[in-house]
């Protein structure tokens, strides 16, 4: 009789199923036996954590126990499984025991843990006794939002497996590749927006001074934070998170504010926008030495994101965190485009890489007369207006005319100009803040009669026509002549002028006339002709004179 039930177990383990656990994947992971293990190696457990997308099966390797040379796939680190030993209640087998269960088997023995390291591995000792021998219930013990918890499996220890052990020996080291599909996405190259109210993700315009917003949108998984089970209590794991801006040299940085929301991932539009409430140095810290920002989450910073990170309603959206740096364009900054872009570091609780930067890690400034067109960097750019002042008739350049400069030809009519103060930052008249002394904007030529308005702001190109040629930013000022140059008369109405990125093509040559009363005109009958006659009268008769008196003489 006992040879008999000897002889039947053994056909019923020579049927049992070897698989990994991978979504809904088998759950069984045991092999027939074709000689009695020893009682002196050592048992273990070892889990290799895969990052993967959901699937019924594990296809790495041959899911014989063996160890894989190579794996190819990112392997998750700090990911806690549990073990525990159990055996089938009556009426159930190994190959029935259904893990998700616990009413199909009984616990017989005490938990073994083990965490994956930088590797992505766990080594989870059951002993060097053949009385550990069994069937172990492995769970993933370590939850996450971003990470997919894999369902329970069953180990058989030790195993053989005859494909690659034909001689019957057994596998005391059971490795085992679970796949959990975690958020790897990496954003694209357009995720930077300027805050500029337009929506328009990329380009802006603002007066030399004025402030404008980058919001550096980046993706932020839940699986930035890891829970993992134990004892006496839970503990917790977080990932990292580094951004770096390097500003150019012609922005200034003036504040930062963060929000989280949820972006699309088809037209990067970003919605459901919350503000966060961060505290400098509890939640971030921020170094802005050399005109570089590094931002860097706390714990307690992480933690107040996933706090209010939305959950995305359908498969095109992704949570996002985003930093909003407000920054102010330098007072002598003429005309031409600067450029942002940012980098960053990001690394979750398991040790994959979510990092996402910008198109292009520079911050590019496009020289005056640049012909280079807008990138996927977002630019702010300002413009100029340049003048040329000439006499009338001869087209020669007059220096010393002043001209104001205004937003309207209303405006310029009643004398409302664009302000300045005294560092040169530029405001609208309606824009100068609450005590601030300014003057109006003005401007005087040269020797060569040149006069420039520069720092100005530009029409939102890409709200106008196709928005993809930055000429289309080219705006309407007007000008206000105040002092005429000298001898000349002043022009007294509004002359419309053109704003560009590129101010030498639009240049507005403004004629002057000479006034009249400078050039004194001889005209007949006037006194300078009666004079002439007088002198000449006089000349006369003086020689008819002389010519007589020797006459008499004689």
């Amino acid at each position: 009789m006992k040879n008999e039930s000897l002889v039947l177990g053994r056909f019923l383990l020579f049927f049992m199923t070897i698989a990994l656990v991978l979504f809904g994947g088998n759950p069984l992971v045991t092999h027939a036996a074709t000689t009695a293990p020893d009682t002196t190696s050592p048992r273990s457990i070892t889990i290799h954590a895969i990052s993967g997308e959901a699937s019924s099966q594990n296809q790495l390797g041959d899911n014989n126990g063996s160890e894989l040379s190579t794996i190819g796939q990112q392997l998750l680190e700090n990911i806690r499984f549990n073990a525990v030993k159990v055996q089938p209640i009556a009426g159930q087998s190994p190959v029935t025991i259904n893990p998700n269960d616990p009413s199909t088997y009984n616990v017989v023995g005490s938990v073994i843990s083990g965490t994956t390291d930088s590797n992505g591995t766990a080594v989870l000792p059951i002993g060097a006794s053949d009385a550990n021998d069994g069937y172990y219930l492995v769970r993933q013990a370590t939850q996450s939002g971003g990470i997919t918890t894999i369902s329970p499996f069953i180990v058989q220890m030790p195993y053989d497996d005859t494909s690659t052990n034909p001689d019957g020996t057994w596998v005391y080291d059971v490795n085992v590749y679970p796949k959990l599909a975690g958020s790897g996405s990496k954003g694209s190259d357009k995720l930077i927006d300027l805050g500029d109210g337009t929506q328009t993700n990329k380009q802006s315009s603002v007066f030399a001074g004025g402030d404008v917003t980058w919001n550096l949108v980046t993706v932020f998984s839940p699986s930035m934070r890891a829970i993992q089970e134990g004892s006496p209590s839970p503990t917790t794991v977080y990932g990292s998170f580094l951004l770096t801006d390097q500003l150019s040299d012609n922005l200034v940085y003036e504040s930062i504010s963060f929000d989280v929301g949820l972006q699309s991932t088809t037209d990067n539009t970003v919605s459901a926008v919350t503000s966060l409430n961060f505290i400098s140095g509890t939640d971030y810290t921020l170094n802005t030495t050399n005109n570089q920002l590094t931002l860097t989450l706390t714990d307690a910073g992480i933690d107040k994101v996933l706090a209010i990170l939305p959950t995305p309603v359908n498969a095109n959206q992704q949570p996002v965190f985003i930093p909003n740096v407000t920054t102010s364009v330098v007072s002598d900054f003429e005309y031409g485009q600067i450029g942002n872009s940012y980098s960053t570091e990001i690394t979750n609780a398991f040790g994959v890489d979510l990092s996402v930067s910008s198109s292009n890690g520079a911050t590019p400034v496009y020289p005056p007369g640049s012909t280079a067109t807008p990138t996927t960097t977002p630019e702010v750019y300002l413009g100029s207006v340049q003048i040329k002042k000439i006499d009338s008739i001869s087209n020669s350049p007059l220096a010393g005319a002043t001209f104001k400069i205004a937003l309207t030809s209303e405006d310029a009519s009643a004398n409302r100009f664009i302000q300045q103060d005294a560092q040169g930052n530029l405001y609208a008249p309606g824009d100068v803040p609450s005590g601030l002394a300014t003057n109006d904007y003005e401007a005087t030529t040269d020797a060569g009669g040149i006069a420039e308005f520069n720092g100005l702001r530009l029409t939102d190109f890409t709200e106008a026509g196709n928005g993809t040629n930055i000429s289309q930013a080219n705006t309407t000022y007007y000008l206000m002549e105040t002092v005429a140059p000298t001898g000349y008369g002043i022009i007294g109405e509004p002359i419309e002028v053109q704003a560009s990125i590129d101010p030498g093509t639009v240049m507005s040559e403004v004629e002057n006339i000479l006034s009249g009363s400078e050039i004194q005109l001889p005209f007949t009958g006037g006194s300078g002709f009666i004079i002439v006659l007088l002198v000449a009268g006089t000349a006369i008769v003086l020689a008819f004179l002389i010519r007589r008196k020797p006459a008499k003489d004689a």
